[in-house]
């Protein structure tokens, strides 16, 4: 799990060293934007046959087919793509609601809700 609570504070761990990330420590949250892209480019391709009920898409649907980046929680010096990518500091993700704000700054986003896992991945996240 990529986060902890205690004492209403979030602990990240690194999903590739599965090590906290420390106050001092420089990680984040990221996805890369460069495989949004390419989702969003596969949607353009195969929108007109997904399957809709209701109005909507099916979600697992959209992200099988397309492929939809993945978020994930890195140290800085762990992240394989240190200079591209959309991050977010986990210094700026430090409790429940600091990360609930940012779900909805990033909802606003029509490519993270369509072209990224964020959904699935805040779901997993607190778990």
């Amino acid at each position: 799990m990529p986060a902890t609570m205690t004492n209403k504070k979030l602990t990240w761990t690194c999903d590739h060293c599965n090590k906290p990330i420390s106050p001092g420590d420089t990680g984040y949250v990221c996805v890369d934007d460069q495989a949004a892209l390419r989702a969003e480019a596969a949607w353009a391709e195969t929108g007109d046959s997904m399957d809709v009920i209701n109005g909507a898409v099916v979600m697992a649907q959209l992200i099988t087919e397309n492929a939809a980046a993945r978020w994930s929680v890195t140290h800085h010096k762990c992240d394989p793509n240190p200079d591209g990518g959309y991050w977010i500091g986990a210094n700026r993700l430090t409790t429940l609601r600091e990360l609930l704000e940012m779900n909805e700054h990033l909802m606003e986003k029509s490519w993270v809700a369509m072209h990224t896992d964020w959904p699935a991945w805040l779901t997993r996240t607190l778990g």
